[in-house]
């Protein structure tokens, strides 16, 4: 028999998780959704910022997909999968926030429902913490804090604001490597000049479906470049030779890495 695994499955959140979790300063900004007959509505910094269509991520049924984690477990023994790598839909958008304290205050609260909510399925359901990088500080303390919840992997921007190859970044690498904590970046993520914009590029192409089809075309040309760029800098600037127990994991490029 052969056992297969998934590195990189979606969730998505509770409709109203930051608004609820955060702060209450912060909570008029919290990424949120809501539903239409026919959409539905990403929110982020209190204003809508993505209509997505029902039928592109609903059921056959026609149904929204929602957070039920003992669907997910039956779907993967439907489709012959032991365990699945998880991201969430909302949750790295979070790797796209410029403000320190809201980004970190955001990834938390993700953190700690990754840890409620997946915990106990914790063989076969793996989901990535989010980290941002936009306060080293902050980061490391927080690879520490899920390293204690139990989670088992990290993602931090494809994009950074500043580059890779900086030494400032080694006691991020350090904290993985000594917490065992494989690093994912997933494309689309980030803040620098190759992340930056993305996002808000393709909830535009989804608002048409023109856009939808254009979409369809020119991803690839979007996603290319970032991993490339990544990869080179984690070899060029030796990060991964200090540090042979760090795993970096590239994910939702296709081949584009190589």
């Amino acid at each position: 028999m052969t056992v297969l695994c998934s590195a990189d499955c979606h969730l998505m959140e509770p409709p109203n998780l930051w608004a609820e979790r955060l702060p209450t300063a912060m909570r008029d900004r919290a990424m949120r959704y809501e539903y239409t007959d026919t959409h539905r509505i990403w929110w982020q910094e209190g204003a809508p910022f993505m209509h997505e269509p029902l039928g592109i991520e609903g059921r056959e049924d026609g149904t929204p997909i929602t957070d039920d984690i003992d669907l997910r477990l039956k779907e993967l023994d439907q489709d012959g999968i032991w365990a699945e790598m998880i991201f969430g839909n909302m949750g790295t958008l979070i790797l796209n926030i410029t403000d320190p304290a809201f980004a970190i205050e955001s990834a938390r609260v993700y953190n700690d429902y990754l840890a409620e909510a997946y915990g106990p399925h914790g063989e076969r359901e793996l989901p990535v913490a989010i980290v941002p990088v936009v306060d080293l500080d902050d980061a490391v303390a927080e690879i520490e804090r899920v390293a204690a919840l139990g989670l088992r992997s990290i993602g931090l921007p494809m994009s950074p604001p500043s580059p890779y190859f900086l030494e400032d970044y080694d006691r991020v690498w350090s904290a993985a490597e000594a917490a065992g904590l494989p690093v994912a970046f997933h494309v689309g993520t980030g803040t620098g000049a190759f992340g930056a914009g993305m996002a808000e590029a393709m909830a535009a192409a989804m608002a048409t479906a023109r856009g939808q089809e254009t979409n369809a075309t020119t991803l690839g040309i979007h996603l290319a470049q970032p991993p490339q760029l990544l990869v080179g800098t984690l070899v060029g600037s030796g990060t991964l030779a200090r540090h042979p127990g760090l795993q970096a994991l590239v994910v939702e490029a296709g081949a584009g890495w190589l």
